[in-house]
């Protein structure tokens, strides 16, 4: 009955080493995960900033190009409108005639 009750006790210590083993791999096992979860959460914010950013940027340009759009179409109607001289081409032209009038 002696060797019934050590093998029954040897048995058990083994299943509870085995258990203790096991645990001891899911803990191990939980803790690598909760950090390639956390990595993986830090790459994830890190993308998200660049996207938010690249979008930031990009919207500046769309505005930039609308308002290059808007005045090439003002310019391109004004020359339609009003084929007056600039300032640049009067002053010119009246140096010009000044010159002319002083021969």
């Amino acid at each position: 009955m002696e060797t019934t009750a050590l093998d029954l006790n040897s048995s058990l210590a083994e299943e509870l080493n085995a258990v203790r083993m096991k645990t001891e791999r899911l803990r191990l096992d939980k803790e690598k995960t909760e950090k390639m979860l956390k990595e993986r959460e830090a790459l994830l914010l890190l993308q998200m900033k660049e996207i938010e950013e690249r979008g930031q940027i990009q919207r500046h340009l769309e505005i930039q190009v609308d308002r290059l759009f808007r005045l090439k179409e003002l310019k391109s109607y004004s020359v339609r409108i009003s084929p007056l001289k600039s300032l640049r081409e009067k002053q010119r032209s009246g140096w010009n005639m000044n010159e002319v009038h002083s021969l």
